[in-house]
């Protein structure tokens, strides 16, 4: 079993180069400001979106979902959304561990994970059952990936597609 943090930054930032890349909470910025979150969180989504297209078997587990979180969803993405929102919150009630085939539902989460909703660490996790393949929230920007079983090279190789690194 190996970790590793999935990053579209390929070095670590110091604490000056990170307070200038993350100084505003997404909620706050304004359109322009948005425009290098959208291209990550595209990153990032390409990504999941491609092991999805492998295993289709998905796993969530969330500390906590609240109807709020929504807000975080532009309004074009809530009406897009809108019947895999309803499914999300039936899934969700009262349980913090659901599975689900639909891959709305893995997009929703996702950006209302990278638009700051959870904030803390380990708040949410995704796990494709037939890739062995754990993703575990960090931060708002960051994510663990966990290789249960040897077979990374696949994954290493989807990570590289969608400009992304793992470290």
């Amino acid at each position: 079993m190996k970790t590793y943090v999935l990053d579209v930054l390929e070095n670590v930032l110091n604490e000056e180069e990170a307070n200038q890349y993350y100084y505003k909470a997404f909620i706050e910025m304004d359109k322009r400001e948005r425009i290098p979150y959208i291209v990550n969180e595209n990153r990032y989504l390409k990504f999941l979106l491609r092991l999805y297209k492998i295993d289709k078997n998905v796993v969530y587990k969330c500390r906590f979902f609240e109807k709020w979180y929504f807000d975080f969803l532009g309004n074009s993405e809530k009406l897009h959304y809108k019947n895999s929102i309803k499914k999300l919150r039936r899934k969700t009630l009262n349980k913090r561990k659901f599975f689900s085939k639909d891959k709305d539902i893995l997009e929703i989460i996702f950006k209302i994970s990278f638009r700051d909703v959870f904030d803390f660490q380990k708040a949410y996790k995704i796990y494709f059952s037939n890739l062995k393949i754990l993703i575990t929230s960090l931060t708002d920007y960051y994510y663990f990936v966990t290789f249960l079983d040897k077979d990374e090279e696949k994954v290493r190789n989807l990570v590289k597609k969608s400009k992304l690194f793992l470290r």
